[in-house]
Formats: structure tokens, C-alpha cells, sequence
């Protein structure tokens, strides 16, 4: 069988050679006495480099060169790990010796002593496997493994057309069969495995035949609980509620009972107690509705158990729609050779085995590629490797795809891309965490012509077009914003394949204990010391505590203290207790998650680690303080302290995190900034003060803020000065000033002058405006005549925002002040989204806003029976136009 569990070697190693090469360019470094061997193993590692892309080739059906590739690898952590510890040395001891200088002999000579004991060996290491590269006769490879900005092209939109091409039929049918059912019954949804069982969910799930019902996504997958389950059901049916009843306002009835819709997806649980015990909570979770309840599996048994009706079976799509996937991601009709590939393509369609995942992974990976290589990929030896019996099955074409599609691109990608299967199957991830734990472990970089950051958004666009990361489609009832992705269950597979020993899942129910190479660990039981998981921890660069009990939560603060090379800590989902004085200790440590901590302070030894780019303090209630020192975390990049509400200051040294991009004081309701809190944030980019009902003064260094792109001052009732603020704030491309409708009475702090504030906004692509144009106005406690005079401030207001020609997202919404919109706006020709939602008054829009290409969501909801006439007119004179094919724009309405 076709194995890929080798192809990490090429972006580790070159990460330890950029290491070892910086180091040997630094000349106090070369006057060590092991200033040498650090010459003699730069030669060697270019040496190797430059056969690697030969070697990665032949490791796929070779297992000596894999074998040889896996020792490269581990040596190449190890490599980096020894550099990583030394440069942190370095720094601490330079420090320290500034102040004693009568010591710095002695220090210098033992750092010297203990940093040559291990270049020696892992120079012997590495020598070792350089005396086996000659059997293998590598040619040399002539491409470069640098980290290559993304063409643009690269960036797909979304491929929302190829995930649903051949499945509209069976959506209808899964509707109707399901509709049909009794009051609450389970409609089972049965494929191939890795066939679109999820997918055809998801359709159903957001067809418009459930628009008007209650609904729960859960994703159940291999660890099944009862409790959590159902838990999150109701969880997600309360809070559907109370969003209806906050929106439709103080005196409106509560809403009626409605139909539900329940989706179980990727249900594994053959326990025939556990099964008897779902059904029964399903049966009763209604209280007297329509129950309507999908369950996705693989399993025909589980099926055979649980189903209340028939099975539906997912049949394979047709070759020719697999073709058709293709095509529609290469842009086949856009291209000058498509004759030429038309039979090449349609052999290589017959080889996703009806599989859509596989079609879509394998028509983003020939893209750009020619014809030549287009018929490499249909001759390649992977379709007859991948096999695992005697008939080919539609598992392996799916693996078979996605292990071409996976070697095809860079080695740094491979890395970003293996790395994921730490998580474990269905984990939803976020995208910030995703990127900075990327950077952390020194996956990515930036270079000349992106930042960091843009580079890790390539690597996730990238992923997402060969479909190696998915959008999670499972609503969110967190009140977070994360845009969250996930791994289809083949994906994850492939991902742990190639990772094997590098990577512990202790989550899972086994007993299995890591070796020397494991390198990245997700575990649930903090009972247990770490060594009883892992036999080497100190070579551990990731971990991730998965447990959520109060149990654990004292536990976790000394199990991760061995792991002196840790990079990456994620304490996110454990509810740790507390921070020990010992996370100090950890001085490679770079990203930190301790979101839901609950003691009410950080230590003061976490301004040690020198290296963190990344913490989080995320819904951290009971946090009220911040150490005096934390200004001397000048590497800091990212810092969320969303939901410390009892945090009431930042320290007088905050403004000294100068390279600060990302600060999150989101719903910090009691934090009041100094003048000085800004002071030298001018990196910063993204700022979100949302909820902070303190605060009512921006400090005056908030004008040195000229790189801020994402400004959010949401519910922010009490701020004076905001107009004035954002004068100079001229790259910002998201701002929220929205206000809730029922505080916005109470403000002090009318917003006159925002209109003209935010005409030199040129690159703003977000505004929400939510409520603003009331509150500006006071519009309830005007008379007649100052009425009519605002109807002329207000058609200007909107002027200037239509000539806001870059926007895409205009948010209007509860503007009761709002009559009518003119003209002009349809001149913003890049705008897709218009919510007017709550515009009690407003009853006139433009007629030819239906023109407007761009315009994919107009939200009318909550507004007057003569605008939805209105509204309805304007699609009419839409509909009957000859050159109509399919509307444009999807209405969001409804109606008291």
C-alpha cells in the first residue's frame, strides 16, 4: 500500500537548517568552541536538502527511504529543539550578565560546555544518517522547498456548487420521506463510508422546508455521551428562543411551540442500553411538537437498531457528476487545452469511485496543472498502491485521491496540514488558534511580501480548497464569532497516517503508551503523570488538555511541568483551576490557552516566557488582574481577554506589548483603559472593546492606531469622542458601532459627526450601524418640524456611506428613523449583504436594487406589511426580466 508517513522530513529539516544556519552566521556564536561543528552541519543538512525531493518521491512505495526520511525527521527535531533552548539561554544569560558582570566568564563557560555536549550528539546523529544517504543514489532536485506566497488564483470561492452537484434529488427524497414520518421518529441516512452522508444532511438541514422549525445540529461521532448529547440539544432549542423573544421586542407574545428538527451526525454508539436510551430522550424532547430526527452512519447494524423507518442508502454519484465536480473547480471551460484533457479527465473522474470529497480534492490539485501532468496523475502508481484487497473499494479511491492531492503540495503545507490530526474527530477548530499554533511551532513564517498572518490565511484557504479542512456547518450558540473549520473523518484519517507515532490521541479508549518520537499529545486524564503517556515528555512541542472536569482542573496545573520543550499548551477545553508559578518554567513555550480559568489571578513568573506570541484568557470570569510586569512579554502578538469581567484595569506596562496585532477586551464590563493603555500598540489590527459599559473615554493615545484593519466598539453605550477617534483610522476595513435597541435611549454619548467621521473610511468593507442613526438623532423626542429637518441629515448620512465603494456588508438595522432609501446606494457594487432588519418606518427601496450584481442577502425582517409589498413588487418586474435566470438575492423575511 501507497504510504506518505515520510514526507514531513522536508519542512522539519528545513527548519532546523534555517536554525542551525543563523546560528553559524552569528559571529559571537562562532567563537565557541563549537563554532565548527556548526559549519560542518550546516554542509551536511544543505547536502541533504537538496536530494530530499527525490527521496519524499520514492518513500511512497520505498520503506527504506521512508525509514531513512523518519530518522531525518526525529534528528531534525531534535535540532531545533537544542537551537530553540540555546538562543532562550542566550538571551536570559545576556540579560543577567549586564547586571553581573564579574560572573559572565563562568556562565558563558557553562553554557558553552553544556551546549557543545549536545551538538555532539545529535551531530553523531546526524552524520549517521548522512553515511546511509549514498546507498540510495538521490538524484538532485532542482525546485526550491521555500515557504511560496499563494498565487491569488489559489483562492477559490467557496465550492458550495461542488459539494451538492448529483445530490438535489436525494435531498427532495430525504424531505419528503422524512416528513412523512409520525410525530417523532428517527429517518436514518446510510452510505458508503465517505460517500456524503454529512453533506446531504447539511442540504436538508438548511432547506427552506425547515425554515420555519427549531433546530439542533450534533455531531456525535466515535466517543458517544447521552447527557452532552441531548444536553446540547435543548441548550441550542433555548436559546433559538430567547433570541426571538430579544429581537421582536418587550411587548411581544412568547413565541409558539414549533416543529423541530434534530440532526444526529456520525453516530457510532452500538450499545443496544445507550440506543434504547436515546431513542427514549428523542421521543420525549418534543413536549407535544413534530419531532423530525436525522441520524447520519456508516454503520448498517447501528441503523438496523435504532430506525424507526427503512434506511436511506446513499448511492454512489455517476462518473460523469464526478466529472462534472472537476470541471467546475478547474474552470474546464476557461481553458485553451480542455479538448485536449477532456478523455484524461474523464478516466481520472472514474477513479473517485463515485466519491465526491475525492473528485473535489483531486480537481483543486490539477488546477494549474498541464497536460503531461494530468496524465501523471491518472497513470499514477498510488490508484494500484492504495488498493487493499483484490477490488478496489470506494475507501481506498478516496484515500488513494487524497494522498496525491497531499503530495502535490509544499512540504511546509504537509506540516500545517499533518498537524491537525491532533485534534480529535469532530473537533471543531478555530481559526486564530489553528494559525498561531502553526507559528508557534515554526510551521510557517513570514516573508517579504506577506505577513505571518496572511500566510497562515493562504494555509487555510488552500486546505479548504483541496477539502483537507472543512467550514463547520453546525450552528453556534456560544456567542462567539470564531470562524471554526473541521476534518471530514477520511481526512482525519489520512492525517494520522501520516503523523503515526509523532502523534498521541490518549483521549481515545486505549492503552497504548507514545514512544521516543511522539511529538504532539491530546489527552483527557490529568490523573495520571505524563510520563505514564508519553515515554520522553521533554521532546513533547504540542499538547492539548482535553477534559472538562472540576476534577482535572487542579490536576492539569502540574502535568504539563516536564515538558521543558513544549511550544504549544491548550488548556482551552479542561477548566483549569489555575495557572502554576512553574508555567514559567516553560521557556520554549510560545502559545497558551487557558480559556475558563478560575482563580482570580495570573502568576507573575508567565511574564518569563519571553517567546509566548499567543495567550488567552477567554471567558475567564473571575480574572480581575493582570501582572505589573506584563509589558516585558514584548513578543506578545495575540492576547484575548474576552469575558474577564471582573478585570477593572490594565496594567500601567500594557502599553509596552509593542508587538501587539490582536487584543480582545470583549464583555471586560468593568475594565476602564488609562491614558497610556495604547500608547505604543501600533501594530495593532484587530481591536475588539465590545461590551466594555465602563468605558467612557478612548484614551488618547487610541489615535496611534493607524494600522488597525478590525475596530469593533459595539455596545459601548457610554464612550464620548468615537467620531474623533476614527479620523485617523483610515485602513480599517470592519467597524461595529451597533448599539442594543433597547439602551441606546440611555446614552451619553451621542455620536454626532459619525457620518462625516467615517467618509475618509475608504477601505472599510463591514459597518454595522445597528441602531446609530437613532441614537445619534434621539428620534423619539423630537417634535414635528425638527423631524423634517432630520430627514435631510439622515438622506445625507446615507450618501455618505454610499460612497463608501469598497463596502460588502452594510448593517442597518433597528433605525427606526429610517423612511426611505434613495438611489445612490446601488452604486456600491461590491455590497452582498443589506440588513434593515427592525426599520419600523422605513417603506421605500430603491427599484433597481435588484440590479445590483453583487447583492446576495437583503434582510427585510421585522418591518412594515407595505415594504414587504414593496419588496415584492421590485422581484416581480426581477422575474419577468428575459435576461432572468435564477435570482440573485436570497430575502430574509418576516412578517408581524
Amino acid at each position: 500500500m501507497a504510504e506518505v508517513g515520510g514526507m514531513l522530513a522536508a519542512a522539519v529539516l528545513k527548519a532546523a537548517a534555517g536554525k542551525v544556519a543563523a546560528a553559524a552566521g552569528d559571529r559571537i556564536t562562532l567563537q565557541w568552541r563549537f563554532g565548527e561543528d556548526l559549519e560542518d552541519m550546516r554542509d551536511t543538512l544543505e547536502s541533504i536538502e537538496a536530494v530530499l525531493e527525490d527521496a519524499e518521491r520514492r518513500s511512497v512505495e520505498d520503506a527504506a527511504v521512508r525509514l531513512w526520511l523518519k530518522r531525518l525527521t526525529r534528528a531534525s527535531y531534535d535540532i531545533s529543539d537544542i537551537f530553540d533552548e540555546f538562543d532562550v539561554n542566550s538571551t536570559r544569560a545576556s540579560s543577567f550578565l549586564r547586571k553581573f558582570k564579574v560572573l559572565n566568564t563562568c556562565l558563558a563557560l557553562g553554557s558553552e560546555v553544556v551546549m557543545a555536549g549536545k551538538m555532539k550528539k545529535v551531530r553523531e546523529k546526524l552524520e549517521n544518517i548522512s553515511n546511509h544517504l549514498h546507498q540510495f543514489s538521490f538524484s538532485v532536485g532542482s525546485s526550491s522547498y521555500g515557504q511560496q506566497v499563494v498565487d491569488e488564483r489559489a483562492t477559490l470561492p467557496e465550492v458550495v456548487e461542488a459539494e451538492i452537484l448529483g445530490r438535489d434529488q436525494e435531498k427532495q427524497k430525504v424531505i419528503s420521506l422524512s416528513t412523512n414520518l409520525g410525530n417523532s421518529s428517527e429517518f436514518i441516512i446510510l452510505p458508503i463510508y465517505g460517500i456524503g452522508k454529512t453533506t446531504l444532511a447539511q442540504l436538508v438541514f438548511s432547506d427552506i422546508h425547515f425554515k420555519d422549525h427549531e433546530k439542533a445540529w450534533v455531531y456525535v461521532s466515535q466517543t458517544f455521551d447521552l447527557n452532552k448529547s441531548i444536553g446540547s440539544i435543548r441548550s441550542q432549542f433555548q436559546i433559538q428562543q430567547s433570541q426571538v423573544t430579544n429581537t421582536e421586542g418587550p411587548n411581544v407574545d412568547p413565541p409558539t411551540h414549533k416543529n423541530m428538527l434534530i440532526v444526529l451526525d456520525d453516530l457510532w454508539e452500538n450499545n443496544d442500553f445507550k440506543l434504547d436510551a436515546l431513542n427514549h430522550s428523542l421521543n420525549t424532547i418534543g413536549n407535544g411538537c413534530k419531532v423530525y430526527v436525522i441520524v447520519t452512519t456508516w454503520d448498517a447494524s447501528i441503523a438496523k437498531k435504532i430506525q424507526t423507518t427503512e434506511a436511506y442508502q446513499i448511492e454512489p454519484l455517476s462518473n460523469e457528476i464526478c466529472w462534472a465536480i472537476i470541471k467546475q473547480i478547474v474552470s474546464y471551460e476557461d481553458r485553451a487545452d480542455k479538448e485536449r484533457l477532456k478523455d484524461t479527465g474523464k478516466e481520472i473522474a472514474e477513479k473517485c469511485g463515485g466519491v465526491a470529497l475525492a473528485a473535489r480534492a483531486l480537481g483543486y490539485m490539477l488546477r494549474f496543472k498541464d497536460f503531461d501532468e494530468w496524465v501523471s496523475v491518472k497513470d499514477s502508481g498510488i490508484w494500484h498502491a492504495a488498493s487493499s484487497g483484490y477490488q478496489t473499494s470506494p475507501y481506498d479511491n478516496v484515500l488513494a485521491s487524497l494522498k496525491l492531492s497531499y503530495i502535490s503540495i509544499l512540504p511546509y503545507l504537509r506540516l500545517c496540514f499533518a498537524y491537525c490530526a491532533i485534534f480529535p474527530k469532530g473537533h471543531k477548530i478555530a481559526k486564530d488558534d489553528l494559525i498561531y499554533q502553526w507559528v508557534a511551532l515554526d510551521f510557517i513564517k513570514p516573508s517579504d511580501e506577506v505577513s505571518t498572518w496572511q500566510h497562515g490565511e493562504n494555509c487555510i484557504k488552500q486546505l479548504l480548497g483541496m477539502s483537507f479542512l472543512q467550514r463547520s456547518k453546525s450552528p453556534l450558540y456560544d456567542g462567539q464569532h470564531d470562524e471554526l473549520f473541521t476534518m471530514h473523518d477520511l481526512v482525519h484519517d489520512l492525517a494520522r497516517s501520516i503523523m503515526e507515532d509523532e502523534v498521541l490521541d490518549a483521549s481515545r479508549k486505549c492503552n497504548n503508551t507514545a514512544g521516543s518520537n511522539c511529538r504532539y499529545v491530546a489527552i483527557a486524564d490529568f490523573r495520571k503523570p505524563l510520563n505514564s503517556f508519553v515515554t520522553y515528555p521533554d521532546k513533547i512541542r504540542a499538547l492539548c488538555l482535553l477534559g472538562n472536569s472540576d476534577e482535572t482542573g487542579h490536576a492539569a496545573a502540574i502535568f504539563f511541568s516536564t515538558a521543558k520543550y513544549l511550544r504549544v499548551l491548550d488548556l482551552g477545553d479542561c477548566s483549569i483551576q489555575n495557572l502554576p508559578s512553574s508555567i514559567g518554567h516553560l521557556k520554549l513555550l510560545r502559545y497558551l490557552n487557558a480559556r475558563g480559568m478560575k482563580d482570580r489571578t495570573i502568576p507573575s513568573s508567565i511574564t518569563k516566557l519571553s517567546k509566548l506570541i499567543f495567550f488567552s484568557l477567554r471567558g475567564s470570569s473571575a480574572v480581575s488582574t493582570l501582572p505589573d510586569s506584563i509589558g516585558e512579554m514584548e513578543g506578545l502578538m495575540y492576547l484575548d481577554l474576552s469575558g474577564c469581567q471582573q478585570m477593572r484595569e490594565l496594567p500601567e506596562s500594557f502599553g509596552n506589548l509593542k508587538n501587539l496585532v490582536h487584543l480582545d477586551l470583549s464583555n471586560c464590563s468593568q475594565v476602564v483603559l488609562g491614558p497610556k493603555s495604547f500608547e505604543n500598540l501600533t501594530l495593532l489590527e484587530y481591536l475588539n472593546l465590545s461590551g466594555c459599559q465602563r468605558l467612557e473615554e478612548l484614551p488618547r493615545s487610541f489615535e496611534n492606531l493607524r494600522n488597525l484593519v478590525h475596530l469593533d466598539l459595539s455596545n459601548c453605550s457610554q464612550v464620548n469622542g468615537i467620531p474623533a477617534a476614527l479620523c485617523s483610522l483610515t485602513n480599517l476595513r470592519h467597524l461595529n458601532l451597533s448599539r442594543e435597541w433597547r439602551h441606546y435611549r440611555n446614552s451619553r454619548a451621542p455620536l454626532q459627526g459619525l457620518p462625516y467621521a467615517i467618509k475618509n473610511l475608504k477601505e472599510l468593507r463591514y459597518l454595522n450601524l445597528s441602531s446609530c442613526l437613532d441614537c445619534i438623532c434621539n428620534y423619539e423626542h423630537l417634535g414635528a418640524w425638527a423631524v423634517r429637518e432630520l430627514d435631510y441629515y439622515i438622506d445625507g448620512c446615507l450618501g455618505i456611506i454610499s460612497t463608501l465603494s469598497n463596502l460588502e456588508h452594510l448593517d442597518l438595522s433597528h433605525n427606526s428613523i429610517l423612511k426611505m432609501i434613495r438611489v445612490s446606494f446601488c452604486g456600491l457594487r461590491k455590497l452582498h449583504t443589506l440588513d434593515f432588519t427592525g426599520c419600523s418606518n422605513l417603506h421605500k427601496l430603491p427599484e433597481n436594487l435588484s440590479e445590483m450584481d453583487s447583492l446576495k442577502f437583503l434582510v427585510v425582517k421585522d418591518c412594515t406589511p407595505y415594504l414587504r409589498r414593496y419588496v415584492q413588487n421590485i422581484l416581480l418586474k426581477v422575474n419577468k426580466a428575459a435576461s432572468f435566470v435564477c435570482l440573485r438575492m436570497q430575502l430574509l423575511l418576516s412578517w408581524r
